[in-house]
């Protein structure tokens, strides 16, 4: 999912699908009326162009990042079945206040790419979302993601360890960290704790295996 999203329309899936050394591509679509969204997608595999599994939600705002979830463990059922296993289904609580819900989940999408003036403004969003919301684990993570991909590791750490206090059970939190304790702060057995609680935690993402 988030490694397509720097793709336009206009762009063809086998371009897609050669440069993401992808054998299938989600193909999706949004739109938004007031406080309800309407998400299309479909799995396209690319060999033969086949659509393996098609779906339309329609939602709440305030259930964006619950579709997003729902949506990405129907696609690994449709390609790989039996891969969740016990994969716990994640649902975060989106901040009440609209204003605040819509940074994060702008700021979230800024993460997407590695230029620093849009890091910067990720970065930013995610500060303005904490001021409201102190404890919004989701918002650490992002915060420490941003920080780290802006070559700040050293001040990634603090939100993502606060995000761990504010919820044990964040994967993404732990594989994050993992990755700061591993490549910038040599603490290695800190490092393979955390590791191994976010492949705990998500056995089904394949980043965490390749800090490795």
């Amino acid at each position: 999912h988030t490694s397509s999203t720097r793709f336009g329309s206009g762009d063809p899936i086998e371009r897609i699908a050669k440069e993401l050394g992808a054998d299938y591509v989600l193909e999706g679509s949004l739109q938004r009326s007031d406080e309800t969204v309407r998400i299309t997608a479909q799995l396209v595999r690319v060999t033969d162009r086949t659509h393996v599994w098609a779906r339309t939600y329609d939602r709440s705002a305030s259930d964006f990042l619950a579709v997003q979830n729902e949506v990405g463990g129907e696609v690994i059922r449709a390609v790989a079945p039996g891969i969740l296993g016990s994969w716990p289904v994640e649902r975060a609580r989106l901040p009440a206040d609209p204003v605040v819900r819509e940074s994060y989940m702008v700021s979230r999408s800024l993460l997407e790419t590695r230029d620093k003036a849009t890091l910067e403004k990720a970065r930013r969003g995610f500060a303005e979302v904490l001021a409201s919301e102190p404890d919004f684990a989701p918002a650490l993570v992002g915060l420490g993601e941003a920080l780290l991909r802006s070559a700040r590791a050293a001040d990634a750490r603090e939100p993502l360890e606060r995000a761990l206090e504010s919820d044990p059970d964040d994967g993404r939190a732990h594989h994050l960290l993992a990755q700061v304790l591993l490549f910038h702060a040599w603490e290695w057995e800190a490092a393979r704790r955390h590791l191994e609680a976010a492949l705990r935690l998500h056995p089904g993402r394949a980043s965490a295996y390749q800090v490795q």
